[in-house]
């Protein structure tokens, strides 16, 4: 099973919409205006009383559109394009997108030689959150809580991200005295150099759902992590030797992938160079 992230429709419009000053730029958008503000799709007559545009100009431009892919047509009903929508996903959306479609050739053969939990995830703030997910049906009942955010620290795949600069972790506030938070960012450091050690961060077993874990970072053409590999299974199945040397084998082949492909370069986390 595979489950998908950033299928992105934007919101219907709430009332008509109307040319602006005759302009081709205006009327382009007036356009894609009245096709959005009728929902799923719309047809040539919707979109001229929606516009008040002339028939034989609406028709002439939404061809235009269409060759452009900002709009697509199916028999006599409009919708917007890929084009179109694409514009209305955000920079970190885009290269979270990316990401999947990118790496996700080397989730595939990993849960082929496991049939674990195979992850794919990214920071979000002070979470890891899973952009992809392979598994099977053993595991589905869980599946739902693994796609929410969890903290950075309460993950295999979090605590990998965590543990390379220039990923950060701002704590929120707490009611343990001095000595007590010093001990802990003491404990959290020897960890996480741990963790750089054997290129591996490791969950022994994760408390919401049972499974060990273990994470690999996974690094962009400046040394910078993307995103964590990460496999899970039950701790009774859970081959901890055999998972680790199959996420670092999976580690080098990622990062000849993402050396290939110069959008990387862009993503948020990307040093100045």
């Amino acid at each position: 099973m595979y489950k998908s992230v950033y299928e992105h429709e934007p919101p219907p419009l709430s009332a008509p919409v109307t040319a602006n000053g005759g302009r081709l730029a205006g009327r382009l958008l007036s356009i894609l205006k009245a096709v959005r503000a009728c929902g799923e799709t719309a047809t040539l007559t919707q979109v001229v009383q929606l516009t008040g545009l002339a028939k034989t100009t609406v028709h002439r431009l939404l061809a235009d559109l269409q060759e452009l892919d900002m709009v697509s047509r199916n028999g006599e009903c409009y919708r917007l394009g890929t084009a179109v929508r694409e514009l209305a996903v955000s920079r970190e959306e885009q290269h979270t997108r990316y990401l999947r479609y990118a790496l996700k050739p080397l989730l595939l053969p990993l849960y082929e030689k496991t049939r674990y939990v195979v992850g794919l995830g990214v920071q979000h703030r002070n979470t890891v959150r899973f952009i992809e997910l392979i598994y099977s049906e053993q595991y589905s009942p869980m599946i739902g809580r693994l796609e929410k955010p969890v903290p950075l620290l309460e993950s295999a795949a979090g605590k990998a991200l965590l543990a390379y600069p220039p990923v950060q972790y701002a704590p929120g506030p707490g009611r343990r005295g001095g000595a007590e938070t010093l001990a802990a960012k003491s404990s959290l450091g020897t960890e996480l150099a741990r963790i750089r050690s054997r290129g591996i961060a490791l969950d022994e077993r994760d408390a919401r759902l049972g499974l060990s874990a273990a994470a690999t970072p996974l690094f962009g053409p400046r040394g910078q992590p993307l995103a964590a590999l990460s496999i899970g299974a039950a701790p009774e199945v859970f081959d901890l030797a055999r998972g680790c040397a199959l996420l670092r084998n999976a580690g080098p082949h990622a990062r000849r992938i993402l050396q290939r492909t110069p959008v990387a370069t862009g993503y948020p986390w990307a040093g100045s160079g």
